[in-house]
């Protein structure tokens, strides 16, 4: 579900760091301006595809907070998968999120994308 919100997205505008540092980005007629280039709902989305797409995981909720510069999604990640292994490698990047995993009493998991602002 989330490839395809992005696929849809990145039809329309390119990938953001190549123009970060460009006023503005002309495609097809909009305008995506550079106060939105950012941490904002769109790049957490990808940030959480790249452990998403990697793994087994179900995603059963996402809760984006952009007061606070977060986005959370509740999964239900099955025994022996790796996404320990795809969240270290995003944390590694170091592309300024910090990670937080919380397993809940039900057996689901709490993974939480933040940013400072």
């Amino acid at each position: 579900m989330l490839n395809v919100v992005l696929q849809d997205f990145y039809t329309q505008y390119p990938p953001m760091k190549k123009y970060e540092e460009m006023e503005s980005i002309n495609v097809h007629e909009s305008i995506y301006h550079t106060n939105m280039i950012g941490h904002d709902f769109i790049n957490f989305l990808h940030v959480g595809s790249e452990v998403f797409g990697k793994t087994d995981a179900t995603i059963n909720s996402i809760v984006f907070d952009k007061n606070q510069n977060k986005i959370s999604f509740n999964v239900v990640v099955p025994k022996g998968s790796e996404i320990d292994v795809e969240l270290k490698k995003v944390d590694e990047k170091n592309e300024g999120f910090s990670i937080f995993k919380t397993i809940n009493d039900n057996g689901t998991r709490d993974i939480i994308f933040e940013c400072c602002l």
